[in-house]
């Protein structure tokens, strides 16, 4: 079966000559914060009153002021992919998205979450691969937002509150810790996220790989750009995201079949919240989404989303007869160079997993964090109680039978221990045995 072509844009090419072109391219009004709360944020006051919103049109109709109090880290809280993902689920759950405003009425601080039908409250996606999640915040107000946040949440009834894929330092995760004497909590490291951060472009970046890793970096891409045929597109209309994540799912899908593995990243569900998500992106220029060509069918997909000075690489596709020619070096390539440091952003967040590609291109680590509130009620307490003693016994077992691992490891990825090291991973192997090389 034969990918889909996609639209054309005309790019630059790694490895090509100099000037070479390759290619077709239920509003509840609280008081929650005092007046002594520094306001740093032009035009935002002290935190004065709270609301909880659960209608969609009022939720889309600040999607411009609340996206502005997101931070290059506020993706995955911000009004795009929430919106998105709450219209995907609307069977499911409905929106509870706590709204923090000062004394003018102005928004200076949002938490989107989402009410279950069993009467539980969850982050928006943790299915779906968010990270860095945290509260949304003027400013100078994260910690205020946080608290506020934790005041109406564990006075709100909700049996349950699963505040997943938490940043590691955020401000609600340090308030949550800050009230565990007080309120029955679970946590756990969920993931790692590693993550490059480059500010002198691209030759900069490449000098500072291993000579090895920097040979075949421009080793792969000389030689899948001396295909006849071989083009790089990218997709910036709207009216284009709905074929180009149709093909994003339809390489990934055909890589893990070739595997004998099943994807997550797969459904009709999932990939209609894509497409929406996608064309909102891309009306904004916010969108990564780009695609190798051999001749007319595409071989290699890459897809993310833009905030701020940050790219978040969510997802890519490769057709697996094209896995040996270095098409996702390629892409990855292409999109660091061309979609980030020649666009003026400073990091490429490659979000969940430590793939061993991964650790070598990045500067850094970040642990994403799963917390589970529970009410301060005796019940509510004993649930606390159950749950932090059954997570405590599966990391014991787990730790006895498969040794210290890193939760961003998956039981069949080798781990590159030197790599780990160098980032600063908390989980990093203390030796190199049966260890990879560079």
């Amino acid at each position: 079966m034969e990918s889909r072509p996609v639209p054309e844009v005309r790019p630059k090419v790694l490895g090509a000559p100099p000037g070479q072109v390759f290619g077709a391219h239920v509003r509840i009004k609280e008081t929650a914060r005092p007046d002594s709360v520094p306001a740093t944020s032009p035009g935002v006051g002290p935190l004065r009153s709270w609301s909880i919103e659960a209608n969609p049109a009022r939720l889309e109709a600040l999607r411009a002021e609340w996206g502005a109090l997101c931070d290059e880290h506020g993706f995955f809280v911000g009004p795009d992919w929430t919106l998105s993902w709450l219209e995907a689920r609307r069977d499911r759950v409905t929106p509870y998205v706590l709204l923090a405003r000062d004394a003018e009425g102005r928004l200076a601080g949002v938490l989107p979450l989402a009410r279950e039908h069993d009467g539980g409250l969850c982050v928006c996606g943790a299915d779906e691969g968010i990270a860095h999640v945290d509260v949304v915040a003027a400013p100078g107000q994260a910690a205020a937002v946080a608290e506020g946040a934790l005041d109406l949440l564990v006075t709100g009834g909700a049996t349950r509150i699963r505040l997943e894929r938490l940043a590691e330092h955020g401000a609600l995760l340090e308030a949550a810790r800050a009230r565990a004497a007080a309120v029955p909590q679970t946590e756990r490291v969920a993931t790692m996220a590693p993550f490059l951060t480059h500010r002198t472009g691209w030759t900069a970046f490449l000098a500072g790989l291993s000579k090895h890793q920097r040979h075949e970096v421009q080793r792969q891409c000389r030689r899948f750009w001396d295909r006849e045929g071989a083009a790089l597109r990218w997709i910036r209309d709207p009216s284009e995201c709905a074929e180009g994540i149709a093909t994003l799912f339809d390489l990934h899908e055909r890589r893990f079949a070739d595997k004998g593995k099943e994807s997550a990243f797969q459904g009709v569900e999932l990939r209609a919240f894509h497409t929406t998500l996608a064309k909102r992106l891309a009306a904004t220029d916010r969108l990564l989404l780009g695609f190798l060509l051999d001749g007319e069918c595409a071989v290699g997909s890459v897809y993310g989303f833009h905030q701020g000075g940050a790219t978040l690489l969510f997802q890519t596709g490769i057709d697996p007869e094209f896995t040996a020619t270095g098409a996702g070096v390629v892409l990855r390539a292409h999109a660091l160079r061309d979609e980030v440091l020649e666009r003026g952003r400073t990091e490429l967040d490659l979000l969940d997993g430590c793939y061993p590609w991964k650790a070598r291109w990045a500067t850094g680590v970040r642990a994403i964090v799963d917390l589970e509130l529970f009410p301060a009620t005796l019940a509510g307490r004993a649930r606390g109680s159950v749950a932090a003693g059954v997570a405590a016994l599966r990391s014991f077992a787990v730790a006895k039978i498969k040794g210290r691992r890193c939760p961003g490891v998956a039981a069949d990825m080798p781990v590159e221990a030197k790599h780990c090291r160098r980032l600063g991973c908390a989980y990093a192997p203390e030796d190199e045995a049966g260890e990879p090389g560079d």
